[in-house]
């Protein structure tokens, strides 16, 4: 009868853990993308205030972009919306794309594979 009690509690802790358990403190408020790296080519500096993201206690996501990107742009998200985000170890998924990150400062730092020239795309806190 123990063993039963056990794997039933045991069970119960499992089952009872899902992606709403995960701390998204650090993320929360407004953050403005400055500098965006990718593929060799030349970084794409931004002034702050820019380009907004702002994350929200639910798992969403505000952009906001002032003006034109530019037919030239790689910025990942280039219209303004709400789009949806999740986190996972040290992996943070923002419109289904998957990056690590990092916090540096008042900088989060999200990376894709920068060893084969992936993007690198920095923020600074608001």
């Amino acid at each position: 009868m123990k063993k039963i009690t056990t794997y039933i509690i045991l069970l119960f802790f499992v089952f009872s853990c899902n992606d709403d358990d995960i701390n998204n403190d650090q993320f929360l408020g407004t953050w403005s993308l400055i500098n965006y790296q990718c593929c060799k080519f030349s970084p794409e500096i931004f002034s702050p205030e820019r380009i907004n993201y702002t994350f929200f206690p639910n798992f969403s996501l505000d952009v906001q972009i002032t003006g034109e990107l530019g037919n030239e742009s790689l910025v990942p998200i280039q219209e303004n919306g709400i789009y949806s985000y999740s986190l996972e170890l040290n992996k943070i998924t923002i419109d289904g794309r998957e990056y690590d990150y990092s916090f540096e400062e008042d900088l989060l730092i999200l990376m894709d594979n920068p060893e084969a020239d992936g993007p690198i795309i920095i923020f600074t806190k608001n």
